[in-house]
């Protein structure tokens, strides 16, 4: 399978963004049977061969497409991962409410902090880098 380097998806996206959509190339698709009498389909491609669309069509091979298709996939299940870590970690560092005399109630992370300790506002640091927010 074609390794999908950073300089392999640049030259793939320069060939997918140089191809006009129809030009330069035709196919014919047709059914025979086989020696065993199975029904097989072919494709025939035509065009001058130095065409954008054909230098398009010889990039994206199947194992290419394939190994474009597992890096999706892989990216998928490390973003679910990774989204199911985010929500653990936010389900621990939940807010509760804490009440200090006669002062207003403040909103407290459950999770961070000891009894001993001032509590930690909420959101909390963890729960603002979980969100992306750089402000921790």
């Amino acid at each position: 399978m074609h390794e999908l380097t950073d300089e392999r998806l640049a030259e793939l996206r320069k060939i997918a963004e140089e191809t006009r959509p129809g030009g330069g190339w035709t196919a014919d698709v047709y059914q025979v049977n086989d020696e065993n009498g199975h029904q097989v389909y072919g494709a025939d491609a035509y065009g001058d061969g130095t065409s954008p669309a054909a230098e398009h069509i010889a990039a994206f091979d199947p194992p290419t497409v394939l190994a474009l298709l597992a890096e999706v996939e892989r990216l998928r299940e490390e973003r679910d991962d990774m989204r199911r870590r985010l929500d653990a970690v936010e389900a621990r560092h939940t807010p509760v409410t804490v009440r200090y005399g006669d002062a207003p109630d403040e909103l407290a992370c459950r999770a961070c902090g000891t009894h001993y300790e001032y509590p930690v506002a909420w959101p909390c640091p963890t729960v603002k880098a979980a969100r992306g927010r750089n402000d921790a």
